[in-house]
């Protein structure tokens, strides 16, 4: 990750999303093609199930408006990360991924049209340069 990721946060001064957390040799297809050959490299399945626990904060968030509760359900991500570094299982680059987005997310807009936008683009780009075998 470059040294200056995440440093303005997601959204530029209109609110967008900076392109560099979606495109094409942005942050996300780097992070994506960097999992793949770090030491332990990241699989589709791991990469899947992690991703999976932040849909499931994106449909509590959907059902109940409760940003406080997905965030909850977002912040549960540091421990099964944390336990998956510690036995070796992923990369240090994909903790440090979900540790520092997290820490990003400070609203509904920063979780839903940024972290979440991001990290289906890091799955996306992933898959592309890593299909399932």
């Amino acid at each position: 990750m470059a040294t200056d990721y995440l440093m303005q946060g997601y959204f530029d001064e209109k609110e967008n999303l900076f392109e560099r957390y979606v495109a094409k040799d942005g942050d996300a297809d780097v992070i994506a093609r960097l999992l793949g050959v770090a030491k332990p490299a990241m699989t589709n399945h791991q990469l899947r199930r992690f991703y999976s626990h932040v849909r499931e904060a994106e449909n509590r968030l959907k059902m109940t408006d409760d940003f406080k509760a997905a965030y909850i359900d977002l912040k549960k991500l540091e421990p099964f990360v944390s336990e998956a570094k510690g036995k070796g299982k992923i990369p240090d680059l994909f903790f440090d991924f979900i540790l520092k987005n997290v820490s990003a997310v400070k609203s509904k807009k920063d979780f839903l049209d940024g972290f979440l936008e991001h990290f289906q683009a890091v799955v996306a780009y992933f898959t592309f340069y890593y299909p399932k075998k």
